[in-house]
């Protein structure tokens, strides 16, 4: 048994560690992306990720289960009117409300 929750545990923080970097790349990848995603353009690429409405993104989720959505989609997907737009504009601005001293780079100490 203590073989197999080690294995849990390692498959756990792999996959950890691979999500992170995931969403590192797309925080410095800055790519043109082509709206609507059609034929190639100079000078733009396709961006690198899925891209789901809000609706079918939960839809997916109810089915399929989050991991195993991401995990279909390559591991990213950018989901658009994923709130209510005046939720939305109400965190936004809670955000731009911070201070500097207030962001932090926090790391998963657990694995």
């Amino acid at each position: 048994f203590d073989h197999f929750q080690n294995l849990h545990l390692l498959w756990s923080a792999l996959e950890e560690v691979r999500v992170s970097v995931l969403a590192r790349a797309a925080i410095q990848l800055k790519p043109q992306v082509l709206e609507p995603m059609s034929g190639p353009v100079s000078g733009r690429v396709p961006a690198p990720w899925s891209r789901v409405e809000g609706q079918e993104f939960f839809q997916q989720v109810r089915g399929l289960g989050l991991r195993n959505f991401l995990q279909q989609e390559g591991g990213l997907v950018q989901v658009k009117d994923f709130l209510p737009s005046d939720l939305a504009q109400e965190m936004l601005e809670m955000l731009k409300a911070l201070g500097q001293e207030e962001w932090y780079l926090s790391e998963n100490q657990s694995s």
